[in-house]
């Protein structure tokens, strides 16, 4: 049986800051970012490229290694290496180089400046149940 670490506070909550931002400029919900094995919500381009963008900001934005993005976020270290090296690939793309330098500047405003504020917002805006719990729990750590 494979033993899995937990994610760290910090390294699950710049995964929630990029996927925020990320989720915002391809306009959809941060739930469907997070989300892993929602039926239907993969094949959508946007969302494709939304979780892509979330795990490449957690990993070049925070300098979190691909292994610590790997458990903050919940999927392989495989597949993190892989979506991040596809994001790498498309920055050759002048529209597109845009949008990533666009999401890691506020990336850094955010999770360098008002994390928590952040995290609020997440944990407002969000449908799932669990994100906001654990959300809610944190903000209630930090303020302890």
């Amino acid at each position: 049986m494979i033993r899995r670490r937990a994610p760290h506070d910090r390294d699950r909550l710049a995964y929630l800051v990029a996927a925020g931002i990320a989720a915002e400029l391809c306009r959809v919900e941060v739930d469907d970012v997070i989300a892993r094995g929602t039926p239907g919500t993969f094949r959508r381009r946007r969302v494709r490229t939304a979780r892509a963008l979330a795990l490449y900001l957690a990993h070049t934005g925070a300098n979190l290694s691909i292994a610590r993005v790997s458990r903050a976020s919940g999927r392989t270290k495989q597949r993190v290496s892989f979506l991040c090296h596809l994001i790498e690939d498309r920055r050759d793309e002048p529209a597109f180089e845009v949008l990533v330098s666009r999401a890691e500047g506020w990336f850094l405003l955010r999770f360098g400046a008002a994390p928590i504020a952040m995290v609020a917002a997440i944990a407002g805006a969000s449908r799932d149940a669990a994100l906001a719990r654990s959300a809610a729990v944190y903000l209630a750590e930090r303020a302890a």
